[in-house]
């Protein structure tokens, strides 16, 4: 571990860290995420780079931005931002956040999926690839169908974050077969939508 101590990853509060960094009781270098997840990623980072900063996790990424948004902008060049670009995938991060610091795709699972794929993929079984593959299919053909109704005009104006976040999308999947929900589905228009295509 090269010697350096981990320091687990502190979820708190937006506020609070602003308290923090008005009454310059942060560390020296330290790193804003969304959730601890990311907090355990930015930890493994780190340590490959030999770097032992802070990481406060807030609870995502419209906490990042709030955090950002309040924080003296003296105070900015202590303080690494991470966020995910979520639907701005889609759009242009707006000015005022070009500082932050964005995954490439989606999330930052996306972002790692893309840099590993094949040995993430060696990992699974065969079946276990096949059923990968399916629900990658799934679920991609409706992300799209959802991308197509996004306001790209709102999204780069910063007006919506996410139609997406309200949706935990594993719990959609049929695991028998790797298909979504027909409930699912259909709540979202997204039968309809096919039925529509059909006629």
């Amino acid at each position: 571990m090269n010697g350096l101590k981990r320091t687990e990853p502190e979820d708190i509060k937006p506020q609070a860290l602003l308290f923090k960094i008005e009454e310059a009781r942060l560390p020296f270098s330290c790193v804003v995420v969304e959730g601890s997840d990311d907090g355990d990623i930015f930890w493994e980072i780190a340590l490959h780079k030999n770097l032992s900063p802070v990481i406060y996790h807030v609870g995502g990424r419209k906490s990042v931005k709030k955090v950002f948004d309040h924080c003296p902008t003296e105070k900015r060049k202590h303080i690494v931002f991470c966020a995910d670009l979520d639907t701005w995938v889609f759009a242009e991060v707006p000015e005022e956040y070009q500082e932050i610091h964005f995954t490439q795709g989606y999330s930052i699972e996306n972002d790692l999926f893309a840099d590993g794929e094949q040995a993430l993929m060696n990992l699974l079984r065969p079946n276990e690839r096949d059923l990968f593959s399916r629900i990658m299919s799934n679920v991609a053909d409706w992300f799209a169908f959802e991308a197509e109704k996004l306001d790209k005009r709102r999204l780069t104006e910063g007006e919506i974050d996410s139609d997406f976040e309200d949706i935990s999308i594993i719990q959609e999947i049929e695991w028998g077969d790797g298909s979504l929900k027909l409930a699912f589905l259909e709540k979202q228009g997204y039968v309809r939508n096919l039925a529509d295509q059909d006629n």
